[in-house]
């Protein structure tokens, strides 16, 4: 069965009232207003600024797994839940993006957080997306005709073992397009998420561990 995810939440009173400091990463949904912030371990909730507010129209996504794909584990590292995907196992996440209404055909991105407990800084892993057009009106939830892979860069590991990542991975081409074909207001993204394993480009031997909560920018 798909994992279910609920992140940290309360009214604007709430979160007004209590003012904490989210935990580095840490998600926390605004219900009244349907904003969302993501903590740094330091300021206090009032000091964050909310997700997608430095570009164009966005929203946080949750990644979950399918009945028709192999699905990380999802456990407690640090305190922290994630989706630990290995070196051995090809595994894949999937997520449903609902393009909104006042998108205006520039490029979509999801952006991901990562961490790994290793610090061998010469070593690097790759992430992949393929994502699915399913035009409103037009196309069955099943299609599988218009679809993107994203363009892949090795990601190199930290000096610091644990530390968050962020890596942004692209739906669309650069017109907002999935093969050729515009994406318009309304449509579906259906999103495949997955390591890369057995290229030469991923040298880590140890887990990529995700946080399952990312964030779409439509740009």
């Amino acid at each position: 069965m798909p994992t279910k995810i609920q992140m940290r939440r309360g009214t604007e009173t709430e979160w007004s009232n209590a003012d904490p400091v989210l935990s580095q990463s840490e998600f926390g949904h605004d219900l009244t207003n349907d904003i969302v912030k993501i903590g740094d371990g330091t300021k206090k909730w009032s000091e964050l600024s909310p997700l997608g507010g430095s570009g164009g129209v966005g929203g946080l996504v949750t990644l979950w797994g399918g009945s028709d794909s192999v699905e990380p584990i999802f456990e407690l590292v640090s305190g922290v839940q994630v989706f630990d995907f290995t070196k051995e196992d090809l595994y894949k996440l999937r997520t449903t993006i609902k393009v909104p209404s006042s998108y205006s055909g520039k490029q979509i991105k999801l952006k991901i957080d990562v961490f790994t407990p290793s610090t061998a800084t010469l070593l690097k892993y790759m992430m992949r997306t393929t994502a699915t057009l399913v035009r409103v009106g037009t196309d069955s939830i099943t299609s599988t005709t218009n679809t993107h892979d994203s363009t892949n860069s090795s990601v190199s590991v930290p000096s610091v073992a644990n530390q968050s990542t962020s890596i942004e991975l692209d739906l669309t081409d650069a017109n907002g397009e999935v093969n050729g074909v515009a994406v318009s207001a309304g449509d579906l993204l259906l999103v495949d998420l997955s390591r890369i394993i057995g290229d030469a480009n991923d040298t880590l031997t140890n887990s990529v561990l995700l946080l399952p909560e990312s964030l779409v920018s439509f740009e």
